[in-house]
């Protein structure tokens, strides 16, 4: 690693306050929401058709955030370094304030997202697409902290729960998806496809969505 990579990854804290840590989370979600509307109020000045694809693109990012969650959490939290070194800090104590700061997750969405969405694609497609990406990832932020920090009465959000415990277990390579077990059931990392662990007490009585 460069001298200078090593400089600008001193500056990165990874633990947090509980207010730095609870501020992050609702400026994904009240920036999501006033995204989501904007898109929607612009959108209502655009031909029926462009509507149409607009909101199927809102909807196609979406879903696109499920795979993304499911590639990173697998192959960059888990292979890559600093990235797993960082991600470890995490499984081993899993209700404090860890993550990445405000600042970085959002530079990395404008350049890798945002950016090449607006200069790639129809001005219409690059904002929609963006919008349901984001609007994913601040779904991820916000089930992920009440899997780990909130005693939980909903059932769905329990499945979850026990869901991201089973990832938890050591040495266990399985149940990337936090927010859905689609791909991992779709790559072959789903708990319930292990024989191994048919008859384990931690598979879940029901199934995780």
């Amino acid at each position: 690693m460069s001298s200078l990579a090593k400089f600008i990854l001193k500056g990165f804290t990874l633990e947090h306050g509980r207010k730095a840590y609870l501020t992050d989370l609702w400026f994904y979600a009240i920036t999501s929401i006033i995204w989501l509307i904007w898109l929607i109020v612009s959108a209502s000045t655009w031909p029926v058709i462009r509507q149409i694809g607009s909101f199927g693109s809102y909807f196609l990012g979406l879903i696109s955030w499920t795979l993304l969650e499911y590639v990173i959490h697998r192959f960059v939290l888990h292979k890559v370094q600093p990235f797993e070194g960082w991600h470890q800090a995490h499984h081993q104590r899993p209700t404090a304030f860890i993550t990445s700061p405000t600042a970085v997750t959002v530079l990395v969405f404008l350049v890798l997202v945002a950016w090449p969405a607006y200069i790639w694609t129809p001005i219409w497609f690059g904002l929609s697409y963006s919008s349901g990406i984001f609007t994913g990832s601040a779904i991820y932020s916000w089930v992920h902290h009440f899997v780990h920090q909130r005693r939980l009465k909903n059932s769905w959000l329990m499945d979850r729960k026990i869901w991201h415990a089973l990832h938890h277990r050591p040495q266990k390579q399985l149940c990337f998806g936090v927010t859905t077990s689609l791909w991992d059931r779709v790559f072959k990392t789903d708990w319930n496809l292990q024989p191994q662990e048919k008859n384990s007490k931690f598979t879940p009585k029901r199934r995780a969505r």
